[in-house]
């Protein structure tokens, strides 16, 4: 957004946020299973 704030931070509940976070959670539950093997 243009007014300098991370979008996590501007607006949580919109369909990016929601899309980054999913992929976030993604990553980290794929590197713990890495991990764990």
């Amino acid at each position: 957004p243009s007014h300098g704030k991370p979008v996590l931070l501007y607006d949580l509940k919109c369909s990016g946020s929601q899309a980054y976070l999913k992929l976030a959670s993604e990553v980290i539950q794929r590197e713990k299973r890495l991990r764990a093997a």
